[in-house]
């Protein structure tokens, strides 16, 4: 699990730490870190282009039989398709790179600790019965889910004005337990 320097637990979506399978990329990402924008549009372009070829020819050769024309600008399309997404994720790699493109050496952490004089001392151990007071009054159980209807029939039944065992019970006949 992960851990923050001061022992408490971080989730991984909270980790600023990129994945291990991106790490041989990190070079280029941070490379083309003060140009990121452009790449990512360029990729953005590149894409739209490629889908555009690729829908264009599908048009074209539904209406007439473009066998030449296929063989000639469908590699393109796959071409700046894929040119397109890689630009794309790139791009938007670099844009997540914090500190201006730069890794990370040294995290430095500080903490601050304060100390209570007598009179603030004296204030907060007020506070602190009072909350022991409300603290110690009875709250009742509050039942959730299923478990609430443990006294009494479930919410399906509840809700339910004609079960079907009220509404067939004319028709179906049913054998005694």
């Amino acid at each position: 699990m992960p851990y923050s320097s001061n022992g408490q637990y971080v989730p991984w979506y909270l980790n600023r730490r990129c994945p291990i399978f991106c790490i041989p990329c990190l070079p280029i990402y941070q490379g083309i870190w003060t140009a990121r924008l452009c790449i990512f549009i360029t990729g953005a372009i590149l894409f739209i282009l490629g889908v555009t070829f690729m829908l264009g020819l599908i048009v074209t050769c539904v209406a007439i039989e473009c066998s030449a024309y296929t063989g000639s600008i469908l590699p393109l399309a796959f071409i700046l398709l894929f040119l397109g997404i890689l630009f794309l994720h790139i791009g938007w790699a670099a844009h997540l790179l914090d500190f201006e493109g730069k890794l990370p050496v040294e995290e430095d952490f500080t903490e601050n600790i304060k100390t209570l004089n007598e009179m603030e001392q004296r204030e907060k151990d007020v506070e602190n019965a009072i909350f022991d007071t409300v603290r110690e009054k009875n709250i009742p159980e509050i039942k959730q889910g299923y478990w609430q209807f443990d006294e009494k029939d479930s919410w399906q039944a509840v809700a339910n004005p004609y079960p079907i065992q009220s509404s067939l019970k004319g028709i179906i006949p049913r054998p005694e337990y």
